[in-house]
């Protein structure tokens, strides 16, 4: 049993008349007969769905906001709340990011310190090695 239409227009989608209702936005298949019939008593044919449908989706949206009332209030005030505290979680993360580096280099001077001489010996003989191996390596590869 079809529900009965308060018809807003008639559309035509891939061969087949739909009728949209104006009240709830609605879209029934109807008949040749139908749309002619509506179409005589001076319902419109719509050009677009987005016509029809924009209306229909307009009253949901209304209807959906004023069934939530304060409760989208409550929502709204919710995801504040929880933006805020995703703030303070990036915030707390950053310093806790940059207290970690400024530790390990702590750490790593600590440990190097009484051998420094040896490390910094250590680093430019492999930085001399390094440079000549590169070295090697192009021009062998130029030739």
């Amino acid at each position: 049993m079809v529900l009965p239409l308060i018809v807003g227009g008639v559309i035509l989608i891939g061969g087949v008349w739909y009728a949209v209702d104006k009240t709830d936005g609605r879209i029934e298949e109807i008949t040749d007969e139908a749309k002619d019939a509506f179409v005589s008593t001076g319902i419109p044919i719509l050009q677009s769905i987005g016509e029809g449908l924009g209306d229909g989706l307009e009253f949901l949206g209304e209807g959906i906001s004023e069934g939530l009332g304060i409760l989208g209030e409550e929502l709204g005030d919710l995801g504040s709340d929880i933006g805020d505290a995703a703030l303070k979680v990036l915030r707390r993360s950053g310093i806790a990011v940059i207290e970690g580096a400024e530790d390990i280099f702590d750490y790593t001077y600590n440990k190097v310190a009484p051998y420094r001489v040896e490390t910094v010996t250590a680093v430019t003989a492999m930085l001399i090695y390094s440079i000549t191996a590169l070295t090697i390596f192009k021009k062998i590869r130029a030739n």
